[in-house]
């Protein structure tokens, strides 16, 4: 049957809450754990509680050793662990903890004198950043990241639309009324005296410059 969790005073340093957030992170991580939690090894606790348990039951013996001023040999805290299997989960681990006692111990031994080596090690370059400002960072991030994303989007948008508007440049139109006047025979001075714009009947401008458009059946042109 589960319990409650002991409650217990953390010491009063800026380095504890790191140390036991990097507590909670190796051994959740500690594959035997996780193979006995996933595979619910225990027949009287539940797995969920057994793996809580677990990091509370450390984090109070870790207090009490900061709190003393004294060390915590990787030993006891693997011998911790063999019980603590043989109690909850009805299995002997054969002291497999103690590489990652030898962990916990000397990150220990390392944040008690002020250092940060072991923390960097396993939480990262954020690791004295608490998990709310990861979060609101990581929010701001993505919330700015969505605005470029959306401003790029625009100006692709924009781009596509004034690439399928573009205009016919007057090369482009010379190059056409050429192109028609070698087909039908036509002088190109001579088109020009006959053509006064838009309106010259028969083979005048006007329909030279609807030979890339289709017409409606009214004479409106449609783009394509």
């Amino acid at each position: 049957m589960d319990q409650g969790l002991e409650e217990y005073v953390p010491p009063a340093s800026p380095l504890w809450a790191p140390f036991s957030k990097a507590v909670t992170k190796k051994t959740l991580d500690w594959d035997i754990l996780r193979r006995a939690v996933d595979e619910a090894w225990s027949n009287a606790f539940h797995p969920k509680y057994c793996e809580q348990r677990i990091v509370n039951d450390l984090l109070i013996n870790f207090a009490e050793a900061w709190k003393n001023n004294s060390n915590v040999k990787a030993s006891a805290i693997s011998d911790f662990f063999t019980f603590f299997f043989n109690d909850f989960f009805e299995a002997e681990i054969d002291g497999s903890g103690y590489p990652l006692a030898m962990v916990l111990s000397r990150v220990f031994s390392e944040v008690r004198s002020g250092r940060t080596t072991g923390l960097e090690h396993i939480l990262g370059p954020n690791w004295h950043k608490t998990d709310e400002q990861i979060a609101e960072e990581n929010r701001q991030a993505n919330a700015l990241a969505a605005m470029m994303n959306q401003g790029m989007n625009i100006t692709r948008t924009s781009e596509s639309a004034n690439q399928a508007i573009k205009p016919t440049s007057d090369a482009q139109m010379v190059q056409n009324d050429e192109a028609v006047n070698t087909e039908t025979g036509a002088k190109p001075d001579e088109t020009a005296a006959a053509d006064d714009g838009w309106t010259v009947a028969g083979g005048g401008r006007r329909g030279r410059r609807n030979r890339n458009r289709n017409q409606g059946s009214e004479g409106r042109r449609v783009l394509k």
